[in-house]
């Protein structure tokens, strides 16, 4: 034991005698280096920039968020939270280094973004830019998601994380072995020390038997995670999340456990192959985590379109998951019929319906009624008849009987889907909707437009006509430039009629990260606005600058029963 006590002083000394040389630095800034002045915490201030021998400042010329994350970043917070202008922290002094920054935001620094270049430009001190970055105590960290090898950096350490970590890789003076399980067969042991492992009060009354047992695909990560009880830091990549998770569980560490759990919205997006979305939806079944399960089926939900499209939907989709799937309202898809057509592929991978309706039947998951009737005209097989009939009578019946109908059946299959599809849905222009985001105006046809608008029409018993607008700056937003509001109406003269009264709305704003993958969906009110207040918030992230904005039209039927009033979707 002594020898541990020497070898932990011995390394805090030569520590020490480092901090003290850093300490003393005055000089020897690297050229492009940033910091933060002005701001009342370390996490917030004007921006400073280091060149050619001078600090110097950046103008607020076409600053936004993506370029204060490219600050953060760098200075090792995990993103900005306000991108600030017009001197908010005071005026600097010296030169005003960058102008016109655009960033994409991964950037490693300002530098490497589009720029007027060093010293070009046209600003006073008037115009320096600031940042608020999100602060340390907040446990997301970057994570581009460009890079498949991200990780996140989990830090429960409060006191000698490097040193302990030090001497865990060391082996020094190990008097505790930890038998390593792989498949159910013992294949190799971890020695660690027992003084340290007692310190945690979960594990101080188990020391006498301490195991793991893992997969083999987890084995490569049980180091890192032992490693993570002497120093409570370890990094987190979306191939180690489940591993890891589960480890946790089995130990009771709770925190850890806790904090796994949270990142799985943070990993879902990751993999265009759905294989680790799936992978992670049947992990979180298994373990009974209804939070986890929740995230999982959400985005597999709003990404049934990606999903459907993937090797993964014939080759390693359960059964399980497609019945959750397709009882779902939140499917994000074009039509109800690219559902029944998803169907026909899961079912045909699996030898077609004669081999499969045996045992399940998944076309009473489909929404018949809500597929147009010419389509419905083009289901020739028996198995489809009871489902065409339905569908022929939801579009032939006049109003007044269709809600007899809905009131004596009651029947789940007349809620309608997210249909990004036409006639459902609007698309704005992502090139519009990118320039109006910059500069608040856009061309098209070679002619400036200070909004960004559209109107169309969708066929609910008769034309309704809907007027839309697109905004990045609304009295309803949070924080300047980072967040998206909508709107959607009605045209006055469809809310008179009789049938219309009859209807509601529950109308989506739906986001893609740069057409990829649905990153966020947002509810209509009841005033016709949607409004995400911060983009960096959103259910999924998105690191990109480029995101389509789509409103879709979800009708909602009024019927009466027993006097009252019932919403049927």
């Amino acid at each position: 034991m002594s020898r541990v006590c020497f070898f932990i002083s011995s390394v805090l000394l030569l520590v020490n005698i480092s901090l003290g040389q850093d300490l003393n630095t005055t000089h020897g800034f690297q050229d492009r280096h940033m910091r933060l002045a002005g701001g009342p915490s370390p996490n917030e201030g004007r921006v400073e920039v280091y060149h050619d021998g001078q600090w110097g400042t950046v103008c607020d010329d076409e600053w936004d968020i993506y370029d204060a994350h490219v600050v953060c970043q760098y200075l090792n917070f995990s993103e900005a939270t306000s991108a600030l202008d017009g001197a908010t922290y005071g005026e600097g002094t010296g030169p005003i280094w960058l102008d016109d920054v655009k960033c994409r935001g991964d950037e490693s620094d300002l530098s490497l973004c589009e720029s007027a270049g060093w010293g070009n430009g046209n600003c006073g001190h008037g115009e320096d830019a600031g940042v608020i970055c999100k602060p340390v105590s907040d446990p997301w960290s970057n994570s581009s998601l460009e890079n498949p090898t991200t990780h996140h950096a989990v830090n429960h350490g409060t006191a000698l994380p490097e040193l302990l970590g030090a001497l865990f890789d060391s082996g020094h003076d190990c008097d505790l072995q930890i038998a390593v399980r792989v498949d159910g067969d013992k294949a190799d042991s971890i020695c660690v020390h027992r003084l340290i492992l007692s310190l945690d009060s979960v594990l101080n009354g188990s020391l006498a038997d301490l195991h793991i047992d893992v997969t083999s695909n987890c084995s490569h990560y049980v180091a890192s995670f032992v490693r993570y009880l002497y120093t409570r830091q370890i990094n987190i990549t979306s191939s180690s999340l489940q591993c890891i998770h589960g480890m946790a569980s089995d130990w009771g560490l709770k925190q850890l456990q806790e904090e796994t759990g949270k990142l799985y919205s943070w990993v879902l997006p990751q993999d265009p192959t759905f294989q680790t979305q799936l992978s992670l939806y049947e992990y979180s079944v298994r373990v009974a985590n209804e939070a986890m399960q929740r995230a999982c089926l959400r985005y597999l939900a709003w990404n049934f379109e990606a999903l459907v499209l993937s090797p993964a939907w014939t080759s390693s989709v359960p059964l399980g998951t497609v019945e959750a799937l397709l009882s779902r309202s939140d499917l994000v898809v074009p039509s109800e019929s690219y559902v029944l057509d998803a169907v026909e592929s899961w079912e045909a991978a699996r030898g077609g319906a004669s081999a499969t309706e045996d045992r399940f039947d998944l076309l009473k998951h489909v929404r018949f009624p809500m597929i147009p009737a010419e389509d419905l005209y083009r289901l020739q097989s028996p198995r489809y008849q009871a489902g065409r009939l339905l569908g022929f009578q939801f579009s032939a019946l006049r109003f007044g009987e269709l809600l007899g109908e809905l009131v004596a059946q009651r029947k789940a299959c007349t809620t309608p889907r997210i249909y990004t599809g036409k006639p459902w849905s609007f698309t704005f222009d992502s090139e519009e909707a990118q320039d109006y985001r910059r500069r608040k105006f856009f061309f098209r046809n070679e002619t400036r437009h200070d909004t960004l608008d559209g109107s169309f029409s969708t066929p609910v018993y008769g034309d309704v006509s809907w007027s839309t607008e697109l905004a990045f700056q609304n009295k309803d937003c949070t924080r300047r430039e980072l967040c998206v509001s909508a709107k959607l109406v009605q045209s006055d003269d469809c809310k008179q009629t009789e049938v219309a009264k009859r209807f509601v709305f529950e109308n989506k704003l739906v986001l893609s990260c740069a057409g990829r993958y649905v990153f966020h969906v947002e509810d209509f009110n009841s005033r016709g606005k949607a409004v995400v207040p911060d983009i960096w918030w959103s259910a999924y992230p998105c690191n990109s600058r480029s995101h389509v904005h789509q409103v879709v039209v979800r009708p909602k039927y009024i019927i009466a029963l027993n006097g009252t009033e019932e919403q049927q979707e």
